[in-house]
């Protein structure tokens, strides 16, 4: 798969998952699920950015890669 594929579905992944923030921090009304699922979401984001933009897989591959 070519990394320009990639990065559009991580682009799309990271606008999903900032509507689904927004729809937990306003129409969430028990403060519980709200936190979880914001928490939830957030780290998911954390996750694609740091594989994908942050090449954090590469830091444990072999020397030869780098």
């Amino acid at each position: 798969m070519s990394i320009f594929k990639v990065g559009w579905i991580v682009a799309v992944g990271l606008a999903i998952l900032t509507i689904v923030e927004y729809i937990f921090a306003a129409e969430v009304a028990d403060a519980t699920a709200r936190f979880l699922g914001l928490v939830l979401s957030a780290g998911t984001k954390a996750g694609l950015i740091m594989w994908f933009f942050m090449h954090l897989p590469r830091v444990w591959r072999g020397e030869e890669a780098h």
